[in-house]
């Protein structure tokens, strides 16, 4: 057995241990577990432990390896020194115990073997996990001394080392998922601009501006859903992601989902096919969060498979469970990587060649949600060039107390004429958002600060205060504070749009006195049915 050189950090600290003769505070000595069921083994080894020069110890002993693991498990000791013998467990057995809720063993471990399969048993024992091994015919003192202290600093270097190239990847996929992003924000940007250029052009011409138009709301939805995403990986890291769950039709989440990457697998000339049972599949669900789940599935079937490929969406009832495929003819994974397709930010088998990458944040939120729901996702593929496929196996509602609670259509309720204030201090929000709101026969205001706001809720008395949070003046929270404290403000409805939507914001203007918080870009669709609600439920 080959002694490694001792770095100086470490044996110095052990050597300081032993040096100091006052030392009596167990706590300041390495705890040492020997797992040994010979007794007279036992009282060998914890001779020459203390008569050690290299080091003081606390020896704590088992006799049986179910009971080293729980003493093990109980006190995490500094070493543990292992019979690979023992009569209930024998070595490797412990070891794998020792890993069981890790995926390495949190210290050093030396394997006692006999002399005639030392070699064997010890390389088996370091596979497992142990950190060396050493032969009962050897042990002196001196040499179970060295082998202690090895052992320790082998295992405090290589869990440094494993530490820095954790940290390496991670500033690695940092700058990666940083240029992904850039990347990707300037994708749709890029056809924003022609676009606006294109308009300028158009001259009248109806049927250019309505394909400049078709396209740019694409590129628009395409950054929200960045966006989005980014939003529910801050939700996810902080473990304040919230899904509201409801009776819903599995076959209408399908469908919003599938229109939603429709223009994508249009673009690419793509066979897309659906198909579902003739029965419906209800679940208790988020049906937002569900749209989510698949609209990402399809949009990386559609991403990764060539012009003229194939996408097919299958459901299928399994007694109480209900399992939705998604699979395609694509460029496919690599199979030994896909337990990592899961991971965030995981960017795997994309070529640069690729024009839309993603950010690898899109399969890390389809498995939190789908595992929100109880459920479980899974991936398949024979290699490179061998296409995908992606399962979600979700529980089915077994006892439906109302037909669905899921949206039906599409058309937007006319909400009537309103008076609506719209405060924002970017002026080119608030105008364009003002002109769309006229334009569906409404009576609309502007005003670009909070103290604006304040005085123009006081003379216009509106029906509806779209208000914005970052204002110049009075910010947002202020502003509806100051109109909720007069009596004509008591009724009227403050809705905040503002770019912030986490959950502590949407109760930081709960707690303001708004009565509803959006978060822009806002669709105005959305908005206008919003709008007809608040109009309804106005006595």
């Amino acid at each position: 057995m080959t002694e490694t050189p001792h770095p100086s950090g470490t044996i110095e600290r052990i050597r300081a241990v032993s040096s100091d003769e006052n030392l009596s505070d167990d706590t300041q000595k390495l705890s040492i577990v020997i797992i040994e069921d010979n007794p007279d083994d036992r009282s060998l080894i914890r001779r020459h432990l203390i008569q050690s020069v290299d080091f003081r110890c606390t020896i704590f002993d088992a006799d049986t390896g179910a009971r080293g693991v729980h003493l093990c498990r109980e006190i995490r000791p500094d070493c543990a020194i292992l019979d690979m013998h023992l009569p209930d467990l024998d070595g490797l057995g412990v070891l794998q115990q020792l890993k069981d809720c890790e995926s390495e063993v949190s210290f050093p471990v030396i394997v006692l073997t006999g002399i005639a399969d030392r070699g064997t048993n010890g390389r088996t024992a370091i596979f497992h996990g142990a950190q060396d091994y050493l032969s009962k015919d050897w042990i002196t003192a001196e040499s179970l001394s060295r082998t202690v202290v090895n052992s320790i600093e082998r295992f405090h270097l290589m869990r440094a080392k494993r530490a820095e190239q954790v940290l390496k990847l991670a500033d690695r996929r940092k700058n990666e998922f940083l240029a992904t992003l850039a990347h990707e924000l300037r994708n749709p940007l890029a056809p924003i601009r022609n676009g606006l250029e294109l308009l300028r052009l158009a001259s009248g011409d109806q049927e250019l501006i309505a394909q400049t138009r078709d396209m740019m709301e694409r590129q628009l939805n395409q950054m929200v859903r960045l966006v989005d995403d980014l939003l529910d990986i801050s939700r996810i890291s902080t473990d304040k992601l919230e899904i509201c769950k409801a009776t819903v039709d599995l076959s209408q989440i399908i469908h919003q989902a599938a229109e939603s990457i429709r223009p994508m697998v249009d673009a690419a000339n793509q066979n897309f096919a659906i198909e579902l049972p003739v029965e419906p599949i209800y679940l208790d669900a988020d049906f937002a969060r569900l749209a989510q789940v698949f609209a990402n599935l399809l949009t990386n079937a559609s991403k990764f498979t060539h012009v003229n490929g194939h996408i097919w969406l299958t459901v299928k009832r399994d007694d109480e469970t209900v399992m939705t495929s998604i699979k395609d003819d694509g460029i496919g994974i690599p199979v030994e990587h896909h337990g990592q397709v899961f991971d965030m930010f995981s960017q795997i088998g994309q070529p640069v060649e690729r024009s839309q990458k993603g950010l690898g944040i899109g399969l890390s939120l389809v498995r939190r949600l789908v595992e929100m729901h109880d459920g479980v996702v899974e991936v398949r593929s024979k290699g490179l060039g061998c296409g995908c496929e992606f399962t979600v196996r979700l529980p089915i509602l077994k006892e439906v107390a109302v037909a669905s609670a899921n949206p039906t259509n599409n058309e937007v309720a006319n909400a009537g004429c309103l008076r609506i204030l719209v405060v924002d201090d970017n002026r080119d929000a608030a105008k364009s958002l003002a002109m769309v709101l006229k334009l569906t026969g409404h009576e609309v205001e502007t005003v670009y600060d909070g103290r604006e706001a304040v005085d123009a809720a006081a003379t216009l008395k509106p029906d509806v205060v779209l208000l914005d949070i970052g204002l110049p003046k009075v910010n947002g929270y202020e502003a509806c504070r100051m109109i909720r404290s007069q009596e004509w403000g008591r009724r009227m409805k403050i809705i905040a749009v503002t770019g912030w939507g986490q959950e502590e914001d949407r109760q930081k203007t709960k707690d303001a006195g708004f009565d509803i918080h959006v978060v822009k870009p806002v669709e105005p669709a959305t908005l206008i049915e919003l709008l007809a609600e608040l109009q309804t439920s106005t006595p």
